[in-house]
Parts: C-alpha cells; structure tokens; sequence
C-alpha cells in the first residue's frame, strides 16, 4: 500500500481532511460530537497562514495535522491556553492542532513522522522558530520524545471540557531524525515541493502503460527501472530523476519503476513540472541533462 503526503491545497483534499477529522475524533475516540455533516472544521482552517498536510494510502485518506502561524488574529490555542509568557521576544511562533490518524494506520512505519516533519519543514520553511500546543495526557510521551516541553500542569479546557498539557516546541531542538529529514528535502528547483511518496520493498512506483501523473524524484532508498522484457534498465538512488520522459512526449510509461529498499520520493505533478520546466531554467538545464545522460546510456556498446 503506497503512502502520499502532500500539504492539502485543494477542495478535494480539504474535504478529505475535514472528514478523517470527524472519523477519528468524533467516530473512533469520541473526543468531539458527532456532526451531521461528518466534518471537523473551523476557522483556521481557512487561514492562508494555515498550512495542513494530507496523508493517503492508495487515496484513502489516513492522517493530518495542522500549524497555523500566530496573528494578530489569534490561533487554534488561544482558547487552550495562554503561550505568550512562554515565548521569547523575536519568536515568529505557531500553533499545532489536530494530528489525526486512523487508529489501524498509526503503526504503519514511518508514517506519523513524516506526516508531522513534513509539517516542521513547512513551518522552518516559513521562518517559524517555535510552535505551541495543547496535548491529551496520552499523546504527551510521543511529544515529549519529540523534545516538546511541557510549560504548565495537566489542567481541563474550559471550552471543550478535555483534559490537556500545555507544550511548546523550539524547532532547532527537533531530534536528529528529523533535522535529517529536513536536509534531505531542502533541496532546489524541483526539489522544493510539498508530496511525497512512501514505497515499501517490492512495491511498484508505477508500471509500463500506466498514464502519467508525474515526474518523481528518490529522496532516500533504491529503486529499479525495469524494461518490457523484465531487465533491469536502471537503478535509482537519493537525488535521481524518472517518469519525466512521459510527461514531456504526453506518453503512457514506456517502463515500469520498482522500489528495492523503503523508498521515499518526491512527487512533482504534471502541470508543476511543466511550470517548472516552462520558468525555472536551472530545472530545464537539469532535466535535459539528465535525458542526454540516459540518451548516451543507450548507445554505449552492451558486453
């Protein structure tokens, strides 16, 4: 079952979010009521300083979370808890709210980190240095692991009347892993967008005669390019390139692309890639090289 994790842009993928919400704390954890409509939505929500990641298995909708940066406005924590004693004068900070994952996917490896990193590198990405919360008493190891700090005692929401732990997270004291992961995805031009693909060993990335829905890009792990008659044409690790070719001749794939090892890629879209192509001449010089390179591939004398 492959992963995507993307920032929800969309009406589709917000609706998504909105409902998953409601699955998970209305449906399975009871933590808000039940709504007629079947969503979990507030103002926040549709903020353009608010930034919230989707994660799906093979398009059902499985995980979120939320930050949203701290206004004149107010955030998601206000009505929780009084931060601003606990952040210090030049802090650009924000609010994390609302991480939600069906209950049978939260031991899926991986996936609640990178559903909450992809969120930490939007919000360094924005310039944030801090981020506040109100945690359930069982959530707060997780935290905690996590290097979020409790700043007061287990106290009960006047307004939701739910138990919580007041914590805030300074983004520089993120653990390694994470710090990782930023380094990895912080990288130019077509590098820098926000989806991402989780494959397991084994798993194919997509197969000869699928339609293309975009160029890819490995972040991290092997995967191999496999022809119609089953050899192996290619192995791909960290920071190659593949199934752009399709969108540039408007072709179905010609090959299929198969993970080797845990493999994390990132998704670059059709009408992404041909913006990127079309304006950015860095992204335009690196796939054409990359096209000669596999171009010269091909005529070299085989043993």
């Amino acid at each position: 079952m492959s992963v995507r994790i993307r920032l929800a842009r969309t009406a589709e993928d917000l609706d998504a979010v909105f409902r998953l919400r409601h699955r998970v704390f209305a449906e399975e954890e009871g933590i808000f009521g039940l709504q007629a409509d079947g969503r979990v939505v507030d103002r926040f929500d549709t903020y353009p300083i608010t930034g919230i990641t989707l994660a799906e298995i093979d398009g059902h909708a499985v995980g979120t979370y939320r930050i949203t940066e701290v206004t004149p406005v107010g955030t998601s924590t206000d009505e929780w808890y009084d931060f601003g004693p606990h952040l210090p004068s030049g802090t650009r900070a924000g609010a994390a709210s609302l991480l939600a994952v069906e209950r049978e996917f939260r031991e899926r490896p991986g996936l609640v980190f990178s559903l909450l990193a992809m969120l930490y590198s939007w919000a360094a990405n924005r310039g944030l240095t801090m981020l506040t919360a109100a945690v359930r008493p069982s959530v707060l190891p997780t935290a905690t692991n996590h290097e979020w700090r409790t700043v007061g005692p287990q106290q009960v929401s006047s307004t939701h009347g739910l138990p919580f732990y007041p914590v805030v997270l300074r983004l520089e004291d993120l653990p390694a892993r994470f710090v990782r992961f930023f380094k990895t995805h912080k990288r130019p031009q077509l590098f820098d967008r926000f989806e991402r693909g989780f494959f397991e060993p084994g798993e194919p990335v997509f197969a000869t005669g699928d339609q293309a829905d975009g160029a890819y890009v490995v972040i991290d792990g092997t995967a191999e390019v496999i022809g119609d008659d089953g050899r192996i044409v290619a192995t791909l690790t960290s920071g190659d390139i593949f199934g752009e070719l399709a969108l540039i001749n408007d072709s179905a794939r010609t090959a299929s692309v198969v993970a080797v090892t845990d493999l994390t890629v990132m998704i670059v879209e059709r009408v992404a890639f041909s913006h990127a192509i079309e304006t950015e001449p860095a992204t335009a010089r690196e796939v054409i090289r990359i096209l000669a390179e596999r171009a010269a591939n091909l005529l070299e004398p085989r043993a």
